[in-house]
């Protein structure tokens, strides 16, 4: 019943021509995407020293 009502009021506003959805997805992602970029950056500059004294380790 409450699905019916949804997609009921969903498709009305569509008709009206309200916009769905939110508006700043592509902000929020290009944001989230440039924070997940400076935070591999930093853990890559971390790990970096370690990773490269390993290379020249012989077991």
């Amino acid at each position: 019943m409450i699905s019916q009502r949804t997609k009921a009021a969903l498709r009305a506003a569509k008709a009206r021509g309200v916009k769905l959805g939110n508006p700043n997805v592509r902000a929020n992602t290009e944001a989230t995407r440039i924070a997940k970029q400076a935070q591999a950056d930093a853990f890559a500059r971390l790990v970096a020293p370690v990773i490269r004294e390993a290379r020249w380790c012989t077991t």
